[in-house]
């Protein structure tokens, strides 16, 4: 069964690497989106998650065979390009929402105070994923803010309605209900 957390994470903050040393791989600094990650990954072979600083872990795939099983399991074709969501195969709500549950989970900021989720990243990427949130009765806007645009779901009613995809950490979740009083649907 095809993981759409795992694709959605992998866009939001991951890395595809061809050629000579052939990997998949995310870095980060929180220890939950890193096990999220090695978990989800593990299926496809053997993971390596490697400290690289005192507070940086980097998990990794390695190998041409498992990469390329990955992604032609998601009908994707090297190179990867992380700015074109494959939005052909999220084709039913589950996906959509599994893809968007990783994504968020890899690349979003939450501000409790302002009542704001926000995604900072490409117009294209960004554009796709707002499209994916409409079809799930989501509203949000794109602003341009500093270097890269910014996706925000903000409001209160825009935030409660995320609660259908919520997040996949603790940290993240706990963070939502703290900030607006109510639990997150876990996946």
């Amino acid at each position: 069964m095809l993981n759409f957390e795992l694709l959605g994470m992998l866009y939001a903050a991951g890395s595809v690497k061809t050629g000579k040393n052939y990997r998949i791989s995310l870095q980060t600094k929180r220890r939950e989106l890193a096990q999220a990650f090695s978990g989800r990954l593990s299926a496809f072979g053997n993971v390596k998650a490697d400290r690289v600083s005192k507070k940086v872990t980097v998990v990794k795939l390695v190998g041409r065979k498992e990469m390329e099983t990955l992604l032609k399991g998601f009908e994707i074709n090297p190179p990867f390009d992380k700015e074109r969501i494959p939005s052909q195969i999220l084709d039913s709500s589950e996906k959509r929402i599994s893809f968007l549950r990783g994504f968020f989970e890899g690349k979003a900021s939450i501000y409790p105070e302002k009542r704001l989720i926000r995604v900072s990243g490409k117009k294209e990427q960004l554009g796709e994923i707002r499209k994916l949130l409409e079809q799930e009765g989501i509203k949000s806007s794109i602003y341009s803010t500093g270097k890269y645009p910014s996706l925000y779901i903000e409001g209160k009613s825009r935030c409660e309605s995320f609660r259908k995809i919520g997040f996949l950490t603790k940290e993240k979740n706990d963070k939502l209900e703290n900030a607006f009083g109510w639990l997150t649907k876990k996946g």
